[in-house]
């Protein structure tokens, strides 16, 4: 409950930063619907008493176009509350769903680590989806949850002066509607997983067969049936899912009826006799009969409501605690950012990955020299891209430190920290941006650095060849003119990234993982040629780059098992010894060149 409440002031808050006008038109919206039926129920009312009484024509006519007139301007002014509200609704959620992504790009790297974290962006994302969902829903809920109670109380007023029993038969549809409503709840809890998971089977489902890959071996292999198949499997376990929400839904519009019969008759018979007596006017009848609907209509709406606002405000608390996470590095400096690196340390480090339940570096000690070729090499999940993740910051050790000139680093800011390496990674994701600005990223354009760079790195040939040059786009699927770069031309690209950034360490996480092998070796023996001067480290379970380096390391289990020169390490025959053997006829074969620039698809949609 304590969440749930500081989920609303966390949106009242940011409502409030929004635009403080939003709430007068909000609370003005409130009024002019709880308003507009009375003044409805009123008009009609008055209209039948002018029409019993033996007034003028003229002064009739005139009474009849003011109330209309009136209505008129209180349905305008819900019309105009309606169309801004939705819209500024709308902005709200565009605008929340923006800050969600600039929170994701600011939040600290281990924050974005694991299931739990995976599920919390998830779930947030979810709220904002579209117009209908938790964010913008909460915000209409809430007004018709306010418009329904105020309505209710006012016509209870009314009708308790006609007849006490009211109370009671209002005391009963509340209790009936509350329980029917709790099993509801309960049922669309436990069913809420269950529509998540058939939703994602479903949203695959559409989008494999609109996949073309696909479609030809649906053909080829007769599939089509079998997709059928699969199709009314899903469609099943939909209907067993809803079947008893609608069972459910059913029951409470009985109970509805059967209250709002017993009311009606209620009023019928109070009324009628109140007539007889000479207590009560013909048309007041119409009140009566008109307020036992409406109460009830409202009444069952504010139930419907409450509920329906509770259970989006418990899927809001996801994004309340997405905002609110606890930084996990220091973004403060305390210690002067290093002009250089000499040394970078690992002192007793270990991490574990969440919901794993051992360590994957354990007691890690390292201390790396000054410009000092480092490569770190092992089998697939020895902890080599996991350390060098804890060497750049982006994940904390659990215990231990890693130093840089003998500096704790959590003393950096982490901002500044992230400036001292240019690391090239396996999974090269590309953005829509065009070739140069893929480079920059982001950083100041310097003409006589930049064109360094695309010499040093080769891309000057890529770029020559493209009828737009640097200003190419590089991802086809949302640029039709854009190019799709080879495998070699990507790490081209990569290395001019990290070479424009010009860091103090040059990170490569095993960047050539698509490559074979004599492609490999090339691209490494590039990537020493433009680190003299850094500290750089090559991280790989192929061993094409450690004949280069000054120093071997080779990784098992999160520990180092053995260490030194590739000269030190193939004397010794030990772990590295027999993988280099097993890879090494890769590297002694002679594999004629073809071409000595690959080929640049362009245009057209993939």
């Amino acid at each position: 409950m304590k969440d749930r409440i500081k989920t609303l002031n966390f949106l009242v808050k940011r409502l409030w930063q929004f635009d403080k006008y939003f709430y007068f038109y909000y609370f003005l919206d409130i009024v002019l619907k709880i308003v507009t039926p009375l003044y409805q129920l009123f008009v009609s009312v008055h209209l039948i008493s002018l029409l019993m009484k033996e007034n003028a024509l003229l002064s009739f006519s005139k009474q009849v176009l003011l109330l209309i007139g009136g209505l008129t301007i209180l349905e305008a002014l819900k019309a105009i509350m309606l169309s801004n509200l939705e819209r500024q609704r709308e902005v709200f959620r565009v605008n929340m769903i923006n800050e969600v992504f600039e929170e994701r790009a600011s939040l600290d790297f281990p924050l974005l680590v694991g299931s739990d974290a995976a599920k919390l962006f998830d779930n947030t994302s979810r709220c904002l989806d579209h117009g209908e969902e938790a964010l913008s829903g909460i915000i209409s809920n809430f007004a018709e949850v306010m418009i329904a109670l105020l309505s209710v109380l006012i016509y209870v007023n009314f009708l308790a002066q006609l007849s006490g029993i009211f109370l009671l038969l209002l005391v009963v549809m509340i209790s009936g509607l509350l329980v029917i409503k709790h099993f509801q709840n309960n049922l669309l809890k436990a069913n809420r997983p269950l529509h998540v998971i058939n939703n994602t089977k479903f949203s695959y489902l559409n989008t494999t067969m609109g996949d073309q890959r696909v479609a030809k071996d649906v053909r080829l292999y007769s599939m089509a049936s079998w997709f059928k198949e699969i199709f009314d499997q899903l469609w099943s376990e939909y209907e067993a899912i809803v079947r008893p929400e609608n069972k459910w839904s059913r029951i409470e519009g009985l109970f509805v009826v059967l209250m709002l019969v017993i009311m009606m008759g209620l009023a019928y018979h109070q009324s009628v006799q109140e007539i007889r007596s000479g207590q009560m006017e013909p048309q007041n009848f119409l009140i009566y009969a008109s307020l036992v609907t409406m109460m009830a209509s409202s009444l069952t709406n504010l139930i419907n409501t409450s509920a329906t606002f509770f259970l989006q405000n418990e899927k809001l608390v996801a994004m309340y605690h997405y905002f609110n996470q606890a930084p996990v590095f220091s973004h403060q400096n305390h210690e002067a950012m290093p002009q250089e690196i000499k040394t970078i340390e690992f002192r007793n480090v270990t991490y574990t990955y969440p919901n794993a339940n051992y360590p994957i570096i354990n007691n890690f000690n390292l201390k790396i020299n000054p410009h000092e070729k480092l490569a770190i090499v092992g089998e697939n999940g020895a902890g080599k891209t996991t350390l060098i993740k804890l060497m750049l910051g982006l994940l904390k050790p659990d215990q231990g430190e890693i130093l840089i000139n003998g500096i704790n680093r959590n003393k950096f800011a982490i901002e500044d920290y992230y400036r001292l390496f240019a690391p090239v990674f396996q999974d090269n994701y590309l953005f829509t941006f065009t070739i140069r600005d893929t480079i920059l990223q982001g950083y100041d354009y310097d003409a006589v650095h930049y064109q360094e760079v695309l010499d040093q790195s080769g891309m000057a040939n890529v770029v020559t060849n493209l009828p737009q040059g640097d200003q190419t786009a590089i991802v086809r699927e949302v640029d039709s003119e854009g190019v799709h770069l080879s495998g070699g031309q990507l790490q081209k690209l990569k290395l001019a990234q990290a070479l424009y950034k010009d860091a103090f360490v040059l990170v490569l996480d095993e960047p050539t993982a698509a490559l074979d092998p004599i492609s490999e070796s090339e691209v490494y023996q590039n990537y020493l040629t433009f680190a003299k001067g850094k500290i750089a480290l090559f991280i790989s379970h192929r061993l094409a780059s450690t004949q280069f380096c000054d120093r071997i390391l080779y990784l098992r289990k999160g520990q180092i098992e053995e260490e030194g020169s590739h000269e030190s390490l193939m004397q010794k025959q030990g772990a590295y010894y027999k993988m280099f053997e097993t890879q090494a006829y890769y590297y002694r074969e002679k594999i004629p060149e073809t071409e000595n620039e690959e080929h640049i698809e362009q245009g057209g949609l993939i």
